[in-house]
Parts: structure tokens; sequence; C-alpha cells
């Protein structure tokens, strides 16, 4: 059964019926009614609510078993759980580009054998990945991941080692960077 995600999106992006709306162009009953089931969602509106939301339009939307699993309660600090649904979480990745590298060793915070996603910018709005944990790609083809602390597109990046004792990498030319948006660490 098709199940839709607007109101979990839409409240991890911590924006109001009433912003969607108006973003939209209807009201908040209208976008409150599609989340809820009570009016048809078309295609078309999951295209202008994805928009509204900078959201995928497949983001929206989930089939049952097919990758979504309920949050059921919530831990407690001393162990115990509340049972209380809390919406669910998709076991799918949420990236426009992405790509996935695999830790050889232990570095920094992650361990070995985690797995990062990263999702692909466009090289224009590196910038903004300034501060997070990046895949820069270099001109002549060699590729590397550090916290991102300089972008300028097209001339240089510069990285700084995640791991303990290392050191700044500036890459000469980069053609592309990408945001480490996802990490898979099997308990």
């Amino acid at each position: 059964m098709l199940q839709s995600r607007i109101r979990e999106i839409r409240r991890a992006k911590k924006m109001t019926l009433q912003q969607v709306a108006d973003r939209i162009g209807t009201t908040a009953q209208t976008i409150g009614r599609l989340e809820t089931g009570v009016r048809t969602l078309s295609i078309n509106w999951v295209e202008r609510i994805a928009d509204a939301l900078d959201a995928d339009s497949s983001e929206l939307l989930s089939m049952s078993g097919g990758g979504d699993v309920e949050i059921s309660g919530l831990i407690k600090q001393n162990g115990s759980v509340a049972s209380k649904a809390v919406g669910t979480v998709a076991l799918r990745v949420m990236a426009h580009n992405p790509s996935a590298l695999k830790l050889a060793e232990t570095m920094g915070q992650y361990q070995t054998g985690d797995i990062i996603i990263f999702d692909e910018l466009n090289p224009e709005s590196g910038s903004s990945a300034i501060g997070n944990d990046c895949l820069v790609k270099g001109g002549n083809g060699d590729v590397h991941v550090g916290k991102l602390i300089s972008w300028a597109a097209g001339d240089y990046a510069c990285l700084a080692s995640i791991a303990a004792s290392g050191n700044l990498e500036t890459i000469q030319e980069p053609v592309a960077v990408a945001k480490a948006v996802l990490l898979i660490r099997s308990l």
C-alpha cells in the first residue's frame, strides 16, 4: 500500500502547514487533508508539495515493506522503552546524487567498516558544505575526504584531516564536492 510521508518530512524541515500552503498557493487545510489521506494525493500534488518542501517527490511516498521502519518507542536514559509511535525511519538514501565509501581503518569519529554516504553538490555551491565532512575530487583525478574548510570553485579546496594526527590537504582545481549525509555502521 502506498503511504504518504509528507507530514514526517514537513515536520523534519520544521515547516508548518501554512508555510507549505503559502509556497504552493493553497490552504493549510488542504495540505492537512493531503497529509492524512482525507483528500486524494495525485502526482500533481506530490510534485507541488515536494517543490515546497525542497524534497525529492520520491521521498514523499513510501511502500509498506519497502524500506520504511516504524519507530515504535523511545529509549529513556535508564534503558526503559516508552511505547509511543514517533514516526518512521526511511532505510533508503535521501540524496540527489549519492555515492558511498567504506572505511578501511578507523579515522577520527569513523570506524573500520563504516560506510559514509555522500551527496554530490553543484561545484558552484560547494562553499555551502564548509564545516562538513566532504569528498573532493581534484582536476588530476585524486579523491580526498576530510572536513571542508575552504572552497573556491574551480580554483582550490582545503580539507582538514578527519584523523587525529592528520594534516591540511589542498586540492588544486577541484571538479566535484560531495557532502557526507549518512553514516551506516553495523553493530
